[in-house]
Formats: C-alpha cells, structure tokens, sequence
C-alpha cells in the first residue's frame, strides 16, 4: 500500500520529468523521518544538510526523474 506523501512525490518526479527535468532538489527538516522515508523510498541521494533561518536542519536530497 502507497501513502498520499509517496504518491504525491512520485506523482511530482513524473511532472517534473514530462518538463524535461532529468533530475530535482528534494529537502525535508532532519527530524521529520516520514519524509525523510518518501524520499529515500523513491531514489532520493543525500547531499547534505544545513541550517536554516530558524536554525533548524534541513536535509537536501537529489532524485533522478527517470
């Protein structure tokens, strides 16, 4: 069984590869390990993290569209 956050992302990488994007930036915060989940599940490489205004860590992943 496939969750909304999964199909929704899975839904998005299908989009952005029909617009010719062979590749797209994903970030989640650290602690959210739901997404976290979702975006290793479909293929999402680590980059890495960082801090952000509110100083909380947000994590950026790279996944192929194809």
């Amino acid at each position: 069984m496939m969750g909304y956050g999964t199909k929704i992302l899975e839904l998005g990488l299908i989009e952005a590869n029909k617009i010719g994007l062979k590749e797209v930036l994903v970030t989640c915060d650290d602690d959210n390990h739901a997404s976290r989940r979702i975006i290793e599940k479909l293929g999402g490489v680590f980059i890495k993290s960082m801090n952000d205004d509110s100083s909380k860590t947000v994590l950026q992943y790279r996944i192929k569209t194809t």
